[in-house]
């Protein structure tokens, strides 16, 4: 570096030193017009503490980093006009023309530049024109390019073929071959004309484009957010984001045929490509979440084939985050087999392939699937259900077959105890019978006894009264009291006859009742007894179910039964 020529220059006002070769150059002390420098293609050079430039022409270089500002070569002082007339001068197609000449010889005829297609191209019969800005977003530049007919077929060809693009669009990052030149006509300016395209260049920035959306979104952990869902396993509502006049609606439909009307699909008519794609589909998204009477099972994001810039659309950040941050399951149907997005990184419920007919074909499987499963399911059940039956059935037999066995002799036990109580019930009537008739003879002897004393105490009235009265009289009152009397005790033994009929009737009412409650004629009628271990008899099926074993009296035996622990 000792060996290089040294210069002063002012690079936007400020002051550096500029070491250069036919190879190299070296700028020193250009803290501040460091960006100015990197956006030319400058490095740092940590060793030399300076900014370095090895590509491209030195000279050219050197003319432009010094376009702005003067060397260290004092200005030329302004010549004075002649004294006999007007000085040297040019026309202004003349001072075009030299312009012109320096600054293609000062350039190589043929320069790569690298930068991104700042409008749309405006195509005419005899050339296309657009402009050109620079990579860097904050730098507000454009230059003027031209395409003449050759060249912009030339350029559409090799993009079109390597599947990049169909041709030159806004907000493609390109790199051309150029030439550089002054506008012939009208204002003029500084004008590239595109003599050739290098599209894997292009290709690759847009795939660099895909990485550093996934590798900013797995940094801020949204990438993961969609695996975290769950796809549910009947998908009955699907919200379809697409445009309408595209092929993805038909596709999708061809590959659900036949069972296309098994689904209830939301479409949403959306932008897929161009500007006002990314803000279109981050509104559907939204509308999908958030309204209330449409409550989606998953959202299909769908888009047919095309150009790697057409579909640089879905590598755009604000789009895969929403994807990544929406609380229903999306599935992406973009492109073909072999495109990639980010937007199909972000989703992962994306079935292979994923196409609009591969998701077609996905949701077709995945019913199918689902019936093949529930027919399954319903099969194994029926079969479970028809073992079952057929083990209950047995136990049951088995159970049937020891029932008369061992209810044989609790029967016969209950049967005898039975009898003990009819027996003790009619010992009891009859001794009620013999209670009642004691009393009624108590009660005879009782009104004996009284009517003695009646008739004692008349006697002895009627001979105090005999002094008072004449004999006639008191014979009719005799006769009187007699008749009184006779009447007296017929009501008595009537009433007394009364009530033996009906204490010998409720007897046998008694008897009767006890007769056919007797646990023999019950059986006979086709009912049975159920006893438990300790001989008691069981009333409740609660009662029932709390027993180890039971025995069953029937009217001609008795079974014992066991409960079994299923």
């Amino acid at each position: 570096m000792e060996s290089m020529k040294r210069v002063q220059l002012l690079i936007d006002g400020h002051p550096v030193t500029v070491a250069f070769d036919e190879n190299s150059i070296h700028v020193f002390n250009a803290f501040p017009v460091k960006d100015r420098l990197k956006s030319r293609g400058y490095r740092w050079n940590a060793l030399e503490k300076s900014w370095d430039f090895y590509d491209g022409n030195v000279e050219v270089e050197l003319a432009r980093l010094g376009a702005d500002d003067a060397v260290t070569d004092p200005a030329p002082a302004v010549a004075e006009p002649p004294a006999d007339g007007l000085p040297e001068s040019v026309t202004v197609s003349q001072l075009r023309e030299r312009i012109d000449s320096i600054l293609r010889s000062a350039l190589p005829a043929a320069l790569w530049i690298r930068g991104v297609v700042a409008s749309e191209p405006k195509a005419y019969r005899w050339a296309t024109y657009f402009d050109l800005r620079d990579e860097d977003d904050t730098q507000d530049m454009v230059f003027s390019c031209e395409m003449r007919q050759a060249e912009r077929q030339r350029i559409e060809q090799r993009l079109s073929v390597t599947g990049v693009a169909a041709g030159l669009e806004k907000d493609l990052p390109v790199f051309l071959q150029v030439e550089a030149g002054l506008s012939h006509k009208y204002t003029i300016n500084v004008r590239l004309r595109a003599l050739d395209i290098m599209p894997e260049f292009t290709r690759e920035r847009l795939r660099s484009q895909r990485d550093l959306t996934v590798e900013r979104l797995r940094r801020e952990g949204l990438l993961e957010l969609q695996k975290e869902l769950r796809l549910p396993m009947l998908i009955n509502r699907v919200g379809l984001l697409t445009s309408a006049l595209g092929t993805s609606v038909r596709d999708i439909m061809a590959g659900l045929s036949p069972l296309e009307n098994r689904y209830r699909i939301g479409f949403l008519d959306t932008r897929m490509e161009g500007s006002g794609a990314v803000d279109g589909l981050i509104a559907a998204l939204d509308f999908m979440e958030s309204n209330p009477t449409w409550r989606a099972h998953a959202v299909v994001i769908a888009r047919g084939g095309g150009s790697e810039q057409s579909l640089g659309v879905f590598n755009d950040y604000r789009l895969c985050a929403r994807i990544c941050r929406c609380r229903i399951p999306v599935l992406t149907a973009i492109g073909h087999e072999k495109d990639l997005s980010a937007a199909e990184i972000c989703s992962h419920f994306t079935p292979t392939p994923s196409t609009p007919s591969g998701v077609g074909r996905f949701l077709r499987e995945r019913f199918l699937d689902l019936q093949n499963r529930l027919g399954e399911s319903v099969r194994k059940l029926v079969e479970r259900f028809s073992e079952a039956h057929r083990l209950q059935k047995e136990r049951v037999g088995a159970r049937a077959q020891l029932l008369p066995r061992q209810g044989s002799k609790r029967l016969q036990w209950e049967s005898s105890a039975l009898r003990n109580r009819m027996h003790d019930f009619m010992r009891s009537g009859m001794r009620m019978n013999r209670e009642n008739a004691y009393r009624l003879k108590e009660l005879q002897r009782s009104f004996q006894l009284r009517v003695g004393t009646f008739m004692v105490r008349e006697r002895e009235s009627l001979q105090r009264a005999a002094a008072r009265v004449d004999f006639r009289r008191l014979e009719r009152l005799q006769d009187n009291a007699g008749a009184k009397l006779l009447d007296l005790v017929k009501e008595t033994e009537s009433g007394a006859e009364r009530f033996m009929s009906k204490a010998t009737d409720g007897v046998q009412a008694r008897a009767n009742l006890a007769q056919a409650n007797h646990p023999d004629r019950i059986l006979e009628k086709g009912f049975t007894m159920t006893f438990g271990p300790d001989e008691r008899l069981v009333a409740t099926a609660k009662a029932f179910r709390a027993l180890p074993w039971a025995r069953l009296r029937f009217f001609d035996g008795t079974e014992r039964v066991e409960r079994k622990e299923e």
